[in-house]
């Protein structure tokens, strides 16, 4: 947004862009969670949503509905919103397989292992030899 409506919004908090209330935080969070982005995902399809009625009442043929700008845009969040969630989502499966991985190699360590064998593997700490200065 440009400088004019971001001087414009201090002078006049009622200047909105066109959203309710609760839609207005969702506008840009760069956020981890995967619950805030499935938020937005629903924002945004709802929002494309009415943009087509609306210029489907106004008339508008597929080749106009097509290259509306404020479509494009919308849809660009849209595909920007699932291809994070599609990261969170790898993201996800990767922390679980790592936790399956280190619960099995726990598991092997303490099958491997005899309860006495703890105490042998300790090793004695080394000396440190002191220099002497001639």
């Amino acid at each position: 947004m440009g400088l004019w409506f971001r001087l414009s919004r201090k002078l006049h908090p009622d200047i909105t862009l066109g959203m309710t209330p609760g839609e207005e935080d969702l506008k840009e969070m760069p956020s981890q969670a995967r619950s805030v982005r499935e938020t937005q995902k629903d924002h945004y399809e709802r929002a494309i949503e009415r943009r087509r009625s609306l210029l489907i009442e106004r008339g508008a043929d597929t080749d106009r509905i097509r290259k509306d700008p404020h479509l494009k845009r919308l849809r660009a969040k849209l595909r920007r919103t699932a291809k994070r969630i599609g990261a969170l989502q790898a993201l996800e499966k990767q922390k679980e397989e790592l936790a399956l991985r280190k619960q099995k190699k726990l598991e092997a360590k303490t099958d491997e292992k005899p309860e006495g064998s703890a105490e042998e593997g300790k090793k004695e700490p080394k000396k440190k030899k002191k220099k002497e200065e001639a």
